[in-house]
């Protein structure tokens, strides 16, 4: 639009000097055609001619140059003022552009609309001379004044506005600039000039509002009323009331929004206060499914580091002494992890309890585990790893079966046995058959029970900690406990120390002493 506004400017001020050349090309001809005459004037003295003709020609030269001369000073004249007139449009084309620019940057930044339309009507003022304005919005069926600028609202409904307020509906209902002029008593009584100018004000090609102006100096709109200028003030109007429609709807909705928001923060806060609540008290539930204080034989040692992802975790264990001289140990990993898991884990407690006293062999105890479980949860899809070990210290012999659990190690003189699986994982097929296996079990050996969180963590560059770092780890001659810790360290230096786990860790050894 500023584009357009500059380069009609522009094509004015190239006309203007194409004006300015012709006159001066007059003024050129007449001086030219002065002086021919004085050339004349010395031809006829030189022939010599009768004195009659002579005083003759001097005065129809005299009367010709003087001609000649009165029509080039108009001619100056004529240039003086329009190039006088010229430079005060300019002034005025600048003024406007320089104004609207910036009206243009104010809405950029969404001001108070009141203040805005003030700047706006204020602006429309100045730049033409007027006196004063009003902003007419259409609202409740009919046009109400909203913006003042030097006039009084209780004018509005007088009887001196009347021819006013018939120019302002007549713009409203036509849609289009009107301009009245009145002359003595022709607007009021006792109003010798009255100017009147109404601009409708446009949304989506609908007449929304009238920008109105009056003035009662007359004198200072001759050559000076530019109708273009209020009319693209009328549309700055137009443009201001858009954004503020706009700013108070998405103000309106970001309000709304953050309501709703914060209504779901509270409601989310709740959620989780519940759910750290509830977790609270599962993760006691759970502690209780764990043994306590372990006492075993006194040629045993036994140390166990458990650590859950969450609060609660998918890893169960338990040890307890079946009959004399047989101490049982039982450790279990249910998939998944929170929640889901924990749940499965009293189930896994539930049914384990039921069996881990009986006479068995530990594969005979996971089978009755994997009955039991298809049995009753089927439907729910509950699987889970196990591995059970009894240790005879009357024999000097352990018995190891497991169900889909990953491989076990014994530590013999820092030589490294696997104890591998036997079975599928309790809770997918029915009537699977374990084994066990039986190992020599003397003063100074160990033997370690884990779950895959004690070996399957990786850490930044993707690479997983395996089961050779851990076995490696295991070896270390420290007491029990310091080799138990020492594995743990090394997981988590690996890992990166500020780094969390991505699985439940539980590393469970046992020593004959």
């Amino acid at each position: 639009f500023l584009s357009l506004c500059w380069m009609s400017l522009s094509k004015e001020i190239q006309n203007q000097k194409e004006k300015e050349e012709e006159l001066r090309k007059e003024l050129f001809n007449a001086k030219e055609n002065a002086l021919a005459w004085e050339r004349m004037y010395d031809f006829l003295i030189s022939e010599k001619k009768e004195d009659h003709q002579i005083i003759q020609a001097h005065e129809n030269l005299s009367i010709l140059y003087g001609m000649e001369k009165k029509d080039s000073k108009f001619a100056i004249e004529t240039m003086k003022e329009h190039q006088k007139m010229s430079h005060h449009e300019i002034q005025q084309k600048t003024e406007t552009l320089k104004n609207l620019l910036h009206i243009s940057k104010e809405l950029a930044y969404l001001p108070k609309t009141e203040l805005l339309l003030d700047h706006i009507i204020e602006s429309i003022k100045s730049i033409l001379f007027l006196e004063r304005g009003v902003l007419y919005m259409y609202k409740n069926q009919r046009l109400e004044g909203i913006n003042f600028v030097n006039i009084d609202s209780n004018e509005l409904n007088s009887p001196s506005f009347v021819k006013s307020m018939d120019t302002i509906k007549n713009c409203f209902h036509t849609g289009q600039t009107q301009i009245k002029l009145f002359k003595k008593d022709e607007y009021s009584s006792g109003v010798d000039y009255a100017l009147v100018i109404a601009s409708p004000i446009l949304r989506s090609e609908k007449v929304i509002g009238v920008i109105y102006f009056d003035s009662f100096t007359f004198h200072s709109y001759e050559k000076v009323l530019d109708v273009d200028t209020v009319e693209i003030y009328s549309f700055q109007i137009a443009l201001a009331i858009e954004m503020a429609v706009l700013y108070e709807h998405l103000e309106e909705e970001f309000n709304r929004k953050t309501r709703e928001l914060n209504l779901a923060n509270e409601k989310l806060s709740t959620i989780i206060r519940n759910v750290k609540n509830d977790m609270t008290l599962a993760s006691k539930i759970q502690e209780k499914l764990l043994p306590g204080k372990i006492t075993l034989l006194d040629k045993l040692n036994l140390h166990i580091f458990y650590k859950p992802l969450f609060e609660i975790g998918g890893d169960i264990y338990d040890a307890f002494q079946v009959r004399s001289g047989i101490v049982r140990f039982f450790l279990a990993d249910a998939t998944g992890h929170g929640i889901q898991a924990a749940l499965t884990t009293s189930l896994i407690k539930s049914e384990f309890d039921k069996l881990k006293d009986l006479n068995m062999k530990p594969s005979e105890i996971l089978r009755l585990l994997n009955r039991n479980f298809l049995e009753k949860y089927k439907s729910l899809n509950v699987f889970f790893s196990a591995t059970i070990l009894d240790i005879n210290t009357n024999r000097k012999e352990i018995t190891f079966s497991s169900a889909g659990h990953p491989a076990q190690v014994i530590i013999k003189n820092e030589n490294c046995i696997e104890l591998l699986k036997s079975g599928k994982i309790i809770g997918i097929k029915e009537n699977v058959e374990y084994s066990d296996v039986v190992y020599d079990f003397n003063p100074g050996d160990r033997v370690f029970l884990f779950t895959d969180g004690a070996f399957e963590e990786f850490h930044a560059e993707n690479e997983i900690f395996g089961e050779e770092r851990l076995y490696s780890a295991l070896k270390n001659k420290k007491t029990l406990s310091e080799t138990i810790q020492n594995s743990i360290k090394a997981l988590e230096e690996f890992v990166g120390v500020n780094e969390r786990f991505h699985d439940d860790i539980c590393l469970m050894g046992i020593e004959y002493a």
